[in-house]
């Protein structure tokens, strides 16, 4: 009853059997005892070892599954403080922030969502890291657009440029930022870039 190790195993299997019945399309009630049982052996890992950065992931994980994020991102967060170089705990609050502000977006909740990207996007973390942002920074331009900041958006956007050269809807946005601030050589560089990889619209925006 004192080893952390089994507790942190069977927690991960009963949230495998979550995922797996979830992707069957199950009712939740239907694994809401797994949930459960992975709670109790992620809770009982932590109070046996507080400083084991699985056990916080497990925690988390299961307050995802519970829909709590502000409880999922700090036991993210005290897994990330015990270890800064592990990596499943920084791509878990990459995907729950990005779904998080996806979802305030989809809501129209523009300062939520701006916020909660604010939290991921500005927190420092190695160059590296950058590409797996690459989603979280192209929704915060979004959301800089809707609140009429197109110069924090130009900003975004070629950070995502940077990250993805190919990537057309953030040069054809870019783009027409450009022409809005009268910057046309720079407009019609992000077109013939995105009209090359495609875009009609580009293309059909050139002389």
């Amino acid at each position: 009853p004192q080893s952390v190790e089994p507790l942190i195993v069977r927690g991960q299997a009963y949230l495998r059997l979550i995922s797996i019945a979830y992707s069957e399309h199950q009712k939740p009630g239907e694994y809401a005892g797994h949930i459960e049982k992975a709670r109790s052996d992620f809770d009982q890992a932590v109070e046996l070892d507080v400083k084991n950065p699985w056990a916080w992931i497990g925690k988390g994980d299961v307050q995802t599954w519970l829909k709590r994020t502000d409880e999922a991102s700090l036991a993210y967060e005290r897994a990330l403080a015990l270890d800064p170089f592990f990596d499943l705990a920084r791509q878990r609050l990459i995907g729950l922030y990005t779904t998080q502000a996806r979802r305030q977006a989809k809501a129209k909740q523009w300062q939520q969502s701006l916020l909660t990207l604010h939290k991921l996007l500005d927190a420092p973390v190695p160059d590296s890291w950058r590409p797996y942002q690459k989603e979280a920074f192209l929704l915060r331009s979004d959301v800089l657009l809707k609140l009429n900041r197109s110069e924090q958006a130009l900003d975004d956007l070629s950070t995502v440029i940077l990250i993805d050269p190919t990537h057309v809807g953030a040069l054809v946005t870019r783009a027409h930022l450009y022409q809005a601030r009268l910057q046309g050589r720079l407009a019609k560089d992000d077109f013939e870039r995105a009209c090359v990889l495609g875009s009609l619209k580009a293309c059909n925006q050139l002389p």
